[in-house]
């Protein structure tokens, strides 16, 4: 039973797991390294694709966008295909990181802008590969997903007074090159954009560029669907089932939920603090709401990381009956 004035406002759902879209994209790639000609077809589902382009952006850390657990079947093929190519080749190691190099660097440099039609947008590495190319950043990422995939350490590289970034890779101490000292090892840098520059080789423009390391490290990934009551108090229940799919613990989780009107203007709103969250786990939170009456909203929900939103979902406007 629904309150009078607020049953426009009971039934909405919503989620943010990757949706039940039929269908791939098809990218077939081609590259040059090490004297010969090399090929690779891809298949990436055009749900994940819808996925990324929705989930909300923490720019501040991109280490996230590199662990994503929805992408591990695509990266894991690609990984094990240099590997395979590699091996039948008879590379090394070193050589076989110059194959994984090679299949990044010689994507189509593209600024996100273009892309993704806005400026400072962080693609995840499946949104590289449908572009078939990106910038500097996605181009970083998607090589550390690869050489992650491969065991190979790596660290991000944020040279950000340059705009710029690179990858640096785990090495000996006994590597030539430019390196930068994180948790007691040497990563060597390595532009992702170039094919000039070798490892541990810095372009002149970046040289004197301070480096932030961003650690590529297992993290918590938060989806969550939700749904909406009205009591017959006149309140509006959310509830929520938050699962962590990712590979570490989530700590200081929470759920937020309002209702707003077209100018963003919020009429009620709340939040729901929660337990930590252990990877392949899930919970549930409910957030209690007093709009009012004879209003067009809509409600946004969230899940806050640290404070940060880790990701959202908006309903559709409804309109009082």
């Amino acid at each position: 039973m629904t309150t009078k004035g607020l049953g426009h406002l009971h039934g909405m759902t919503g989620e943010t797991y990757p949706p039940e879209e039929k269908g791939h994209y098809r990218r077939r790639f081609e590259w040059q390294t090490l004297g010969n000609e090399w090929r690779l077809t891809l298949t990436i589902p055009k749900s994940l694709i819808q996925y990324y382009d929705a989930r909300a952006r923490n720019t501040r850390d991109r280490g996230p966008f590199v662990v994503d657990p929805y992408h591990e079947e695509e990266i894991a093929f690609i990984a094990d295909e240099i590997e395979r190519l590699s091996d039948a080749e008879g590379y090394s190691k070193r050589e076989m990181i110059e194959m994984a190099t090679a299949f990044v660097q010689q994507l189509p440099y593209t600024k996100n802008d273009v892309t993704a039609g806005m400026t400072q947008y962080t693609q995840y590495p499946l949104q590289t590969l449908a572009d078939r190319g990106g910038d500097c950043e996605g181009a970083s990422i998607l090589l550390a997903a690869i050489l992650r995939e491969m065991d190979y350490g790596c660290v991000l590289l944020g040279l950000f007074d340059a705009g710029h970034m690179a990858l640096g890779v785990k090495g000996a101490s006994d590597l030539p090159g430019t390196y930068y000292e994180y948790g007691g090892n040497r990563y060597y840098y390595l532009e992702t954009t170039d094919p000039s520059w070798d490892l541990g080789e810095v372009p002149p423009s970046v040289q004197d560029t301070t480096a932030e390391v961003q650690p590529v490290v297992p993290r918590p990934t938060l989806v969550y669907g939700w749904g909406t009551s009205v009591e017959t108090g006149g309140e509006v229940t959310v509830s929520a089932a938050i699962r962590n799919v990712g590979d570490a613990r989530a700590e200081d989780l929470s759920f937020y939920a309002a209702l707003e009107d077209e100018g963003e203007r919020v009429y009620a709103d709340g939040e729901a603090d929660l337990d930590s969250l252990d990877a392949d786990t899930g919970t549930t939170a409910t957030v209690t709401l007093h709009p009012p009456e004879a209003k067009r909203l809509r409600l946004s929900t969230a899940v806050l990381l640290d404070d940060d939103i880790h990701d959202f979902d908006r309903s559709e406007w409804r309109r009082p009956v």
